[in-house]
C-alpha cells in the first residue's frame, strides 16, 4: 500500500513546508473493518455478513499528477465541544470533503480543518483530522509500522488508539543547512561567556564593588562577566572578595558587550576562562627580532588573546611552544625569544594546550544519523504476568505457574525515558554532501525511492502481536542543538529576575509581552548544529557538563553514567483551548525546517535585531 504513493515523484506529492507529521494522504483496503462476533455457536465456516459490502480493491492511490482536487465523500471532518467540568467531547461535525482544501466555493472552506490544507490535490483518501486511526495527533513522524496500539502504552498519560491491523508510515525529508559542530570548542569568545547556573542580577555598591540579589557559587579569584549595571564598565573582572552577597572585582580585564538579559544589571562566573585564545591557528606575516623580544604581527586579529597567554609557534624558526605574550592589539603582539634568522614567512601560531588546529572547523560535513528503535512489547510483559500472578494468592507454590525466572526484563529504561517496550536501539551515522541544485534528500521506504542526490534506508519486518501490539520505528536526526549551549540566566529588572515567564523562542522572534510582572519574555533559540551520534575519533574529549553519547539499551538498564537519551518520536496530541473552541489543530512537531524558516523570517523581517543576528551566525540569511 505505501508503494502507492511515489515520494521522489514530486509533482504528485510536491514537497511540504509543515510540521503537521500526521497528516497525509492515506491507502487502505477496501474491506471489513472489524469481523463481527459469530451470533451462535454452529460449526462449520462462518462468513462475515458485512464481507459483501466491500470490494478488497486499494482505497487513496493518487490520481495522476495535475488532476484534483478530489472530493472523497467517507471522509470525516470532527470538532469537539466543552463540557461539564472542561471535558471535550468530539462529534462528526461533516462527512466528506475535497483534498488540499481545493473547493473553488469559498463558502465551503469552512467545513475544512486545517490538516487538510498540506494534502495534496491528486489525493483520493487521507487522514482525518481526529477520530480515524490514523489521526494525525496520535502518530509520530518518521517512518513506523504499528500493529494494535498506535501509540506506546508505556508512555504515562499517552494516547491509545487499538485500531486492530498494521499501518505504517514511510518518510523523506530534505537536509536544512547547518553548521558542524566545532570540536576545538570551547575556545576563542567561549572564554568569555558567563555560566548561567552562577549569574545573578546585581546592583551598584561603589565603584568596584557590585551585590547580587542572591548568594552565589562566585567566590574570591574567579573571573566574572559584570554587564549592565549602571556606572561599571561592562566587561570581564577577577573578584578580589565576597562579603555575603557583595563582590569586590579587581582590574577590568576586558571590556565586553552587554547580554540582553543582563537587563538592569547581571554579574556570572565565566564558564571557561582558561580556554585557548586562539581557536585553530593564525598564519604569523611578520616576525622581527627587537633585542630580546620578538614582534609578531598575524594575518588575522586574535581577539581574544591577552597578555600573559601562552601560544605555541610552527614555521617561525627559533620560536617553539609555551612562550608567554604580551598584547599591543589584535594583531600584534610580542614573545621573548630569538629568531634563527630572518623571517620569510610560512609560520604559524596556536593556543598552547588547544587541540590541534584540523578540529578548528564548523563547515557543514553533511552529517545526520538514522535512529532504529525496535520493539518487543511482549517478552517484558508476558514476564511481569506470570510473576504477578505466582505472587498472587500464594501460587508461588503451584509448579506449573512459578515463573522460569523472576528477573524483570528491561526494568529501568522507561525512568530514563525510553518506552520499556524498546528492545534495541540501532544508529548509523552517515553524511550526504551538499551538489549544487540538488537537494540533499534522507528517505525511510520499503518502495525503494532514489534520488539524484539522496539516501534511502529501508524498513525492518517485525511479528504482529495479536495480544500486546507490536511496533517499529525508524526517524532520520539531521540537526541537534549546540551541545555546548545553556538557557541564559533570567533577564535582570530592578536588581531582581524577571518576574515574568523566561521561554526560549521558537524562531519567530517573539517579541516580549511583559507588564507588571505578568507575561513572557523570551531569549533566543539555541543555536543548531549537524546531529551526531558520537565524537569523532581522535576528536578532543567534549567539555564537562557536554555530551555527544546516545546511551543504548543496555547502558539504560545498567548505570548509565552521562550521555543521552533518544526515544522514538510519538503522538503529540492535539491543541487544547481552555475557552472551548474547537481544537481541530494536532499539535505540530518541531522540525529542523520549520526552525530555520521560522528563524529565516525573523531575520528577513529583522522584527527583533537581537535574535536576528544570532540566527543570522547560524546560518540563516534572507
Amino acid at each position: 500500500l505505501l508503494g502507492q504513493w511515489n515520494l521522489a515523484d514530486d509533482l504528485a506529492y510536491p514537497w511540504r513546508i509543515d510540521e503537521l507529521m500526521g497528516a497525509a494522504p492515506l491507502v487502505t483496503y477496501d474491506e471489513v473493518p472489524q469481523a463481527v462476533s459469530p451470533s451462535d455457536a454452529s460449526c462449520g465456516l462462518w462468513v462475515d455478513p458485512n464481507t459483501g459490502h466491500f470490494s478488497g480493491a486499494i482505497r487513496g492511490a493518487p490520481l495522476t499528477a495535475g488532476y484534483g482536487p478530489h472530493f472523497d465523500r467517507r471522509h470525516v471532518t470532527w470538532r469537539a465541544c466543552t463540557g461539564g467540568g472542561g471535558a471535550k467531547s468530539w462529534y462528526h461535525y461533516a462527512y466528506g470533503n475535497w483534498s488540499g482544501n481545493r473547493y473553488p466555493d469559498t463558502s465551503y472552506s469552512g467545513i475544512n480543518d486545517g490538516t487538510d490544507d498540506v494534502i495534496p490535490v491528486c489525493s483520493t483518501q487521507w487522514t482525518e483530522n481526529f477520530g480515524s486511526a490514523p489521526a494525525p495527533g496520535f502518530v509520530p513522524g518518521g517512518a513506523w509500522m504499528f500493529f494494535g496500539a498506535l501509540v506506546n502504552p508505556d508512555q504515562p498519560g499517552g494516547a491509545v488508539y487499538d485500531y486492530g491491523c498494521l499501518i505504517g508510515q514511510k518518510w523523506a525529508e530534505v537536509r536544512i543547512p547547518r553548521p558542524s559542530m566545532d570540536f576545538a570548542r570551547p575556545c576563542g569568545a567561549d572564554r568569555w561567556a558567563y555560566e548561567p547556573t552562577s549569574a545573578r542580577c546585581a546592583t551598584f555598591v561603589d565603584g568596584t564593588h557590585v551585590q547580587a540579589n542572591s548568594s552565589s557559587t562566585i567566590t574570591t579569584g574567579d573571573y566574572c562577566l559584570v554587564a549592565g549595571v549602571g556606572g561599571i564598565t561592562s566587561g570581564v573582572y577577577q573578584i578580589t572578595g565576597v562579603a555575603g552577597t557583595v563582590y569586590a572585582l579587581g582590574t577590568l580585564l576586558r571590556t565586553a558587550p552587554v547580554p540582553t538579559e543582563s537587563g538592569s544589571g547581571l554579574i556570572g562566573k565565566l564558564r571557561w576562562p582558561t580556554a585557548p585564545a586562539i581557536g585553530g591557528r593564525i598564519s604569523v606575516s611578520a616576525a622581527v627580532q627587537s633585542g630580546p623580544s620578538v614582534l609578531i604581527t598575524l594575518d588575522a586579529p586574535a581577539t581574544d588573546l591577552r597578555t600573559a597567554d601562552l601560544v605555541d609557534f610552527s614555521g617561525v624558526s627559533g620560536l617553539g611552544s609555551s612562550l608567554a605574550v604580551t598584547v599591543t592589539d589584535t594583531t600584534h603582539f610580542s614573545v621573548t625569544g630569538t629568531l634563527s634568522g630572518s623571517y620569510a614567512g610560512g609560520g604559524f601560531v596556536a593556543s598552547h594546550g588547544a587541540a590541534s588546529y584540523e578540529w578548528f572547523d564548523d563547515q557543514a560535513k553533511g552529517d545526520y544519523f538514522v535512529a532504529e528503535w525496535q520493539f518487543n512489547q511482549r517478552d517484558w510483559q508476558e514476564r511481569e504476568r506470570v510473576i504477578t500472578q505466582a505472587a498472587v494468592g500464594g501460587c508461588g507454590s503451584c509448579p506449573d505457574i512459578t515463573p522460569a525466572s523472576s528477573a524483570h526484563i528491561r526494568p529501568n529504561q522507561a525512568g530514563h525515558g525510553m518506552p520499556r517496550g524498546v528492545s534495541a536501539l540501532n544508529i548509523t551515522e552517515a553524511c550526504r554532501t551538499f551538489t549544487p541544485c540538488c537537494p540533499q534528500v534522507l528517505a525511510i521506504s520499503p518502495n525503494g525511492e532514489t534520488w539524484t542526490n539522496g539516501t534511502t534506508y529501508g524498513f525492518t519486518s517485525m511479528a504482529a502481536d495479536a495480544r500486546y501490539g507490536a511496533r517499529w520505528q525508524k526517524a532520520i536526526v539531521q540537526n541537534m542543538g549546540d551541545p555546548l549551549w545553556l538557557a541564559p540566566h533570567k533577564v535582570c529588572e530592578s536588581g531582581a529576575p524577571t518576574a515574568c515567564g523566561w521561554v526560549e523562542d521558537d524562531g519567530s522572534c517573539e517579541a516580549d509581552a511583559c507588564a507588571s510582572g505578568s507575561g513572557t519574555r523570551y531569549y533566543a533559540h539555541r543555536p543548531m548544529v549537524e546531529a551526531r551520534a558520537s565524537v569523532p575519533t581522535g576528536a578532543p574529549a567534549m567539555p564537562s557538563g557536554c555530551e555527544i553519547n546516545l546511551l543504548d539499551i543496555t547502558a539504560l538498564n545498567g548505570s548509565p553514567g552521562a550521555g543521552v537519551v533518544l526515544p522514538p518520536p510519538d503522538g503529540l496530541g492535539y491543541v487544547s483551548d481552555s475557552s472551548g473552541a474547537d481544537p481541530l489543530q494536532p499539535v505540530p512537531a518541531v522540525t529542523p525546517w520549520g526552525i530555520y524558516l521560522r528563524e529565516l523570517g525573523c531575520v528577513c523581517a529583522t522584527t527583533r535585531s537581537d535574535f536576528a543576528a544570532l540566527y543570522q551566525a547560524n546560518w540563516v540569511q534572507c
